[in-house]
């Protein structure tokens, strides 16, 4: 039978988790380590059938109790070839309201903007991601910030096995450029500890930006291996805001 429990967390733990929705092809699929070509359609989540339909695991984070998303364009990040109409899906057909929607479509600085400024507008909930490994340099973020509000969006700062990556410029260049900007959130991942139980890497990069976060209001959202109440903890002590999950609640 269906389990409508969001064990392993508490209650009040819950309002702080983004439900993780990774698109690979069209389906919702199970990511592990950052190894993106071995991900596989999630089957089964917590005793309901999923069969990689996004908006049924979209529902079944909302049964939970969780109102915050976070959308993995896998596509979109690895070839440029965004699932623009799998936005436009979820939030018409999902069967609960989100108060926020972080949307990484893996945006690069050849494609247009209309289409992510058009629904920026319409959805309030929705928070584009750009990412420093997609885009080709910072003046990438300028133009973002040119056509949609700074507070609206988000940087995601994104690291693999420890090392910052980067098409163009530095960590220090990206975070000098989050703070001129006045970003509204800023997103450090480490893929490779997506999916392992592994916290500690992720919780140290959000304590290293937790300064830097609030000299600017800039709320930090960010996750990896989170499975229990504990790791949710320390993610928040380390200046996390909001706190990405997805394997512990498949």
């Amino acid at each position: 039978m269906p389990d409508d429990s969001a064990a392993p967390f508490r209650p009040e733990t819950i309002g702080k988790l983004v439900g993780v929705i990774d698109l690979k092809s069209g389906q919702a699929v199970h990511a592990v380590a950052g190894k993106r070509d071995d991900y596989r359609p999630i089957a089964i989540a917590r005793g309901e059938i999923i069969d990689g339909d996004f908006v049924a695991l979209a529902s079944l984070y909302g049964r939970l109790g969780i109102r915050q998303l976070y959308l993995a364009d896998l596509d979109g990040i690895t070839s440029g070839k965004p699932q623009t109409d799998c936005v436009e899906r979820l939030l018409s057909e999902i069967d609960w309201s989100p108060t926020a929607l972080f949307w990484d479509s893996g945006w690069r600085s050849g494609q247009a903007l209309e289409s992510i400024v058009t629904w920026t507008t319409q959805f309030a909930c929705l928070i584009p991601i750009i990412a420093t490994e997609c885009v080709a340099g910072i003046g990438c973020l300028e133009r973002f910030v040119s056509q949609i509000s700074p507070s609206r969006i988000c940087l995601s700062m994104d690291f693999r096995n420890g090392q910052f990556v980067s098409r163009s410029g530095n960590q220090a260049d990206w975070l000098a450029a989050c703070q001129r900007n006045s970003l509204g959130w800023i997103l450090p991942l480490d893929v490779s500890t997506v999916g392992t139980g592994q916290s500690a890497r992720g919780v140290e990069l959000c304590r290293g930006l937790k300064e830097v976060a609030k000299q600017s209001s800039t709320r930090i959202v960010s996750g990896g291996g989170v499975r229990s109440d504990e790791d949710v903890e320390s993610y928040l002590t380390a200046g996390c805001d909001k706190v990405l999950v997805a394997s512990a609640l498949l």
